[in-house]
């Protein structure tokens, strides 16, 4: 039991060595262990690994990974108001927001081509529950959870 204690607070500080070195990489890292066995299967070696995903010559990987930056507030009463990380409008195209009951029902859905950086989405009239919030932008679509209260 001691033995196992000692090698969990091992992979425990591993771990969270390697996440803040990770950390000041400055780009995604992927962490694994890894098995050696000899030629009768036993295992002869563990080691626990972080790569870096990316190099600094790559673009960098988060950049514009997200269509709103904030979402708040959530949970809400009615009133949601979304940024965008981009300006919506001229040659980045536009914008369609749809919000729905979890059962899929459309509460609410409107396009936006004008020049804009931030959506006031009012739902107030909706039943107190989670709505999903979706946002189609860039050539990307993603879902957000709201909570009506």
């Amino acid at each position: 039991m001691e033995k196992l204690i000692k090698i969990s607070l091992i992979i425990a500080v591993a771990i969270l060595y390697n996440t803040t070195k990770g950390a000041a990489q400055s780009g995604p890292v992927v962490c694994k262990i890894t098995y050696d066995y000899d030629v009768s299967g036993n295992r002869i070696k563990r080691e626990y690994k972080c790569e870096a995903t990316w190099s600094p010559a790559d673009p960098l990987p988060w950049s514009d990974h997200t269509i709103f930056t904030t979402v708040f507030p959530n949970p809400t009463t009615g009133v949601i108001t979304g940024t965008f990380s981009s300006t919506i409008g001229g040659d980045a195209g536009g914008a369609m927001i749809t919000v729905s009951t979890m059962g899929g029902i459309t509460v609410f859905q409107q396009a936006y081509n004008q020049i804009t950086s931030s959506v006031t989405i009012d739902i107030s009239q909706q039943l107190s529950g989670q709505y999903l919030l979706t946002v189609a932008a860039f050539n990307k679509v993603e879902t957000y959870v709201i909570t009506k209260l």
